[in-house]
């Protein structure tokens, strides 16, 4: 206690240089807690939208579907018949099918590709509409008396509001032209600029009369009670070869219940953006070790110079029987002092930022509009849940005191090497 005591007023005595190591050291922490959350929080949000407005968990897709946005989406398409609706009732908490095409969306002289998703009644288990904003005076529609949900990106380019007629211009399966007049049964703001931008909700009984699918569909969106069972489902699905852990003989291929089919997973799907909020990471990452390093270099340096001012005290101290241990300890307590003041601060003001943010979102919609249309296929939603990892507060914390120990070692052996009499002579 004694030590400790000396160790805090001796930081005292140039509190200016204190502080600033403090500062740096706290800049470190919350700059690690912060990125952490924020990038943690925006991978989620790619992940989540990605399943409740893409998705799912699993989709099933014709094999060769395309993935090139102006080629033809409905060439080939895959039957659920009864065998296969009754495994996917049996063998999943909810599951629907949607037929995806490309029509041009025609009003009043103006014309606008767009995306049409066809639904079922069964949609809306799979695919959430907590956050869906139909504008008043429109509804959902349920049948192609109904008409059509337009999202606010086309509608408000063509000018649409609910009543109004629109006509879609479309290939049929086989490759024909088909165009219709419907009824605008709504302007909807699904939550997502992906969603927001281009798409078109078309209830099954309509999209059937425009594409001529019959009972055949381009997706099956499933949901799971676990969302990582999306790869061994698919592949039970699709006839894909099973993972070898779970077979006795490696070269043995499951029997599909699906055929003709392939299948995308919510993982496959946000791979590519996830492996960039990771390089996002990593450079975070990289910047919080430098600001822990000059908050190291800057403990070394208020510590060793504290050493060389205070030679006559320190050769007071072993004259009087302080031993070289003691005169270690009470140099690394001054640095420990330094690494648990900055680490308490930076996790107080990281965490309760990430807390902030986790609690109640940060909204991105303005941001977005601001940026243009060029960044309206974003992947996410525009209100980002930081992600709150109280073990992350407990690692800046830890990491701080550790760095500002291992910083103030150096200083503190120099400081113990002292000659009390030389010492005493300066």
């Amino acid at each position: 206690m004694f030590l400790a005591r000396l160790g805090f007023w001796n930081l005292m005595r140039n509190k200016l240089r204190t502080l600033l190591s403090v500062v740096v050291i706290a800049s470190g922490v919350f700059t690690l807690i912060s990125g952490q959350g924020m990038i943690g929080g925006l991978s989620l949000n790619i992940i989540m939208t990605q399943i409740q407005t893409v998705s799912g968990h699993v989709a099933l897709q014709p094999e060769d579907y395309p993935k090139e946005p102006l080629s033809h989406p409905v060439d080939n398409l895959i039957t659920i018949d009864a065998d296969a609706e009754q495994w996917l009732d049996t063998n999943t908490v909810a599951w629907t099918k949607r037929i995806q095409f490309a029509p041009e969306a025609i009003f009043g002289g103006d014309g606008l590709r767009v995306k049409a998703i066809g639904f079922t009644d069964k949609d809306e288990t799979v695919f959430n509409r907590d956050d869906w904003d139909i504008r008043e005076g429109g509804k959902m529609p349920a049948t192609a008396e109904d008409g059509v949900l337009v999202a606010t990106g086309p509608a408000d380019l063509l000018g649409l509001k609910a009543g109004d007629d629109l006509t879609l211009k479309v290939r049929t399966h086989k490759g024909a032209l088909n165009a219709m007049s419907v009824k605008v049964a709504g302007v909807f703001s699904g939550g997502s600029p992906i969603v927001d931008s281009q798409v078109v909700m078309v209830p099954w009984d309509l999209a059937q009369t425009l594409v001529r699918n019959g009972d055949k569909t381009s997706h099956v969106n499933i949901l799971l009670s676990d969302r990582f069972d999306m790869n061994d489902v698919g592949q039970q699905l699709t006839g894909y070869p099973l993972p070898i852990a779970d077979l006795d003989d490696p070269k043995r291929v499951s029997e599909a219940v699906v055929n003709d089919a392939g299948f995308v997973t919510w993982e496959s799907e946000t791979r590519a953006l996830i492996d960039i909020q990771q390089i996002r990471q990593n450079a975070l990452n990289f910047i919080t070790f430098i600001l822990l390093m000059v908050a190291g270099f800057g403990i070394a340096n208020t510590i060793l110079m504290a050493a060389y001012e205070r030679i006559r005290e320190v050769g007071t101290l072993r004259a009087m029987g302080m031993t070289r241990d003691k005169v270690l300890t009470m140099f690394v307590i001054e640095g420990a002092m330094l690494g648990v003041v900055g680490g308490v601060l930076g996790v107080l003001a990281g965490g309760a930022m990430v807390w902030n943010y986790a609690t109640y979102g940060l909204d991105l919609t303005e941001a977005i509009k601001e940026s243009g249309e060029a960044n309206n296929n974003m992947p996410f939603k525009p209100i980002i849940y930081f992600d709150f990892d109280p073990s992350m507060l407990a690692l800046g914390f830890a990491f701080a005191v550790v760095m500002a120990i291992v910083a103030s070692i150096y200083p503190a052996i120099v400081a113990s090497r002292m000659v009390p009499a030389d010492a005493v002579r300066a």
